[in-house]
């Protein structure tokens, strides 16, 4: 199994995560988004292939780790929406990453990029008020799809968690895990 991805990718780091908490024998292997583009028939990071499978959703991708393991994937309804909570921040915050860094599109110049700026905004609050660190788990896709996003924000200085005490509790608690700290993104 091998899976192809960045260190600096959040979506690539869930799926490391998942593949070091279950031991599963994957090589990772650092992949270039030109890569992707020749490799992989969405154009983007991660990809996974197991002999003749090819996966190219990091959603996909951790079902199919979590079943190598006879373990559920977004058991519940709640882990489920904080997973799809978390990947619409993710979504949102990439995008305006990549509108400024290749177009040099911001919040003020464009009203696409300022959508996107609001869909962070709005969602780090919500995620704030759904979020209780309390009940917090590792063991949780939602919320480890969440603590990804969360330190992906901030490893790009693309938002500031300063407003978002239980979220920035969340972020406290992940970076407790040997598995999240293992994984930290970089260069």
């Amino acid at each position: 199994m091998q899976l192809f991805g960045s260190y600096t990718s959040p979506f690539v780091r869930h799926c490391r995560i998942a593949i070091r908490q279950q031991d599963l024998p994957v090589t990772f292997i650092a992949t270039t988004l030109e890569q992707a583009q020749l490799d992989s028939p969405t154009m983007k990071l991660p990809y996974f292939k197991d002999d003749q499978t090819l996966l190219t959703d990091s959603s996909v991708i951790l079902r199919y780790l979590r079943q190598q393991s006879s373990l559920p994937f977004c058991a519940e309804i709640q882990d489920h929406e904080c997973f799809a909570l978390a990947s619409t921040l993710l979504d949102a915050g990439i995008s305006a990453v990549m509108l400024a860094r290749a177009d040099g599109l911001t919040a003020a110049n464009s009203a696409f990029a300022a959508k996107q700026q609001a869909r962070v905004t709005q969602s780090l609050a919500y995620l704030d008020q759904l979020i209780d660190p309390r009940t917090w788990s590792f063991q949780n896709d939602g919320h480890i799809r969440l603590a990804c996003a969360l330190d992906w924000g901030l490893f790009r200085q693309s938002f500031s968690l300063e407003a978002y005490p239980q979220l920035h509790a969340v972020l406290g608690q992940a970076n407790e895990q040997k598995h999240f700290v293992a994984t930290a993104p970089h260069e």
